[in-house]
């Protein structure tokens, strides 16, 4: 269900760039800090419109004044890029990194601008301390104690106290090619190690390894929330590590594949949800493509959903997919797997067709697939729609399929397989009674 909306009309010429994507945010609590690139700004989330303003505060991060010239050993390059699978792009002004959060924390929220380092009060936005001798651009992390500052292209690692911001010395850090995601004062880093991967634990400030493990060198790795890796393997290994601790939450087996092009992880609140994308194999009269490149994928491979706190696989098998558009950013907890995509003829005969199959989510049979609806404008969003009747919806331009779920028992189904429901067959409405469309 949907708990916090706002609206950044007024911020629009702000985030209206043309590179796209690099609009991201980390919450805390009820605390949502949003970087638009050129501006930072706070959201209480939990804030009524009759109590007070769901903004808190907001920072514009450009000026038209002159850097300061006295740096920390300033360093060009570093715009590798991370790895795992769709990481939002970091906004870029004057070739440097611009709009990188911080650490959150009690301490405060910690950010640049063009000139300076600087923490504000969470929830004010009021200045705690700053310094203007950091180089501009540099990547942020940290925690409660310390906060580190990587300047682009460079191994060394600025520290200063989160309490006050003086400099407490330098620390060693991998390339930033190599780092998965921060946690904390911690560095989640994939890779190369002999003729393995190894995912890593580090501790840049104490010089320490936390955790380690170790993976077949044509593996594929991806983060969700921060927190949570996924890494799948061609040999059919699909294993799920809270970086928190290292602890492995998921090892399965799986299909072996010939090799594994990507993984993405979504993370629900008692689930593990991943896709394995893996070559496409043999030809097709069809070009099948994403609704668009930012969120969407088309898929060839499998997915599969684990339970969050045993580990246990929730299907009898992975669910095979061929040519089918993962919506990346759909709810993770609705009882319905969307994919969607835009049919385009090989030969370019004939007009555009839309494509929507659904998968029931407790059991990943398939719930509904048609290749032929009329296009739908790039647009696909799958909802809840009324709670207590316990209905979702999947809208779509001129359409919309409404889903009722019940707690009834069911017949035995296997999970969608790619090599009976094929993108060359037009598909069915799939169960009668059930789904109905409204539109076109």
């Amino acid at each position: 269900r949907e708990f916090f909306r706002t609206n950044l009309e007024h911020e629009a010429q702000v985030y209206s760039r043309p590179s796209g994507g690099n609009v991201y945010a980390v919450a805390r609590g009820n605390l949502l800090v949003v970087s638009l690139g050129r501006q930072m700004t706070a959201f209480n989330t939990l804030a009524a419109a009759n109590v007070g303003p769901a903004q808190l505060w907001k920072a514009s991060l450009t000026s038209n004044l002159e850097y300061a010239q006295v740096f920390y050993g300033q360093q060009p390059g570093g715009g590798a890029a991370r790895p795992g699978s769709f990481r939002a792009p970091r906004a870029v002004e004057d070739e440097k990194w611009i709009g990188v959060i911080g650490p959150v924390t009690a301490q405060g929220v910690v950010f640049q601008d063009q000139r300076r380092l600087m923490c504000v009060d969470a929830l004010t936005g009021e200045l705690r301390w700053s310094r203007s001798d950091v180089p501009p651009g540099c990547d942020l992390f940290g925690d409660d104690r310390h906060v580190l500052a990587v300047p682009m292209g460079s191994t060394k690692a600025l520290v200063f106290s989160a309490m006050d911001g003086r400099a407490m010395g330098q620390a060693n850090v991998p390339p930033w090619r190599n780092q998965l995601v921060a946690l904390g004062a911690n560095l989640i880093c994939w890779q190369r190690a002999d003729d393995q991967y190894e995912l890593t634990s580090l501790n840049p400030v104490a010089g320490t390894t936390g955790w380690k493990h170790r993976f077949a060198a044509n593996a594929q790795v991806d983060v969700e929330r921060g927190r949570y890796v996924a890494v799948a393997e061609p040999g059919g290994r699909v294993v799920v590590v809270d970086a928190a601790d290292g602890t492995i939450c998921v090892d399965y087996s799986g299909p072996v594949v010939p090799r594994v092009d990507e993984v993405h992880l979504a993370v629900g609140r008692d689930t593990f949800f991943v896709a394995v994308r893996r070559p496409r194999v043999g030809p097709s009269r069809r070009n099948v493509q994403p609704l668009h490149a930012l969120d969407s994928q088309i898929l060839d491979g499998y997915v599969l959903l684990f339970d969050r706190w045993s580990g246990a696989m929730r299907w009898n098998r992975p669910a095979e997919v061929l040519q089918q558009g993962l919506l990346l950013a759909q709810p993770v907890d609705l009882p319905l797997i969307v994919f969607a995509g835009q049919i385009v003829s090989e030969a370019g005969a004939g007009r555009p067709t839309s494509k929507l199959m659904i998968l029931d989510r407790a059991t990943g049979r398939t719930l509904y697939q048609k290749d032929d609806l009329p296009q739908n404008g790039n647009y696909c969003v799958a909802r809840l729609a009324d709670a207590a009747s316990r209905q979702a919806a999947v809208e779509m331009a001129g359409r919309t399929i409404l889903l009722q779920f019940t707690d009834g028992r069911r017949p035995p189904e296997p999970p969608a397989l790619a090599e009976v429901e094929s993108a060359d067959d037009k598909g069915s409405g799939g169960l009668m009674g059930i789904i109905f469309g409204i539109g076109n």
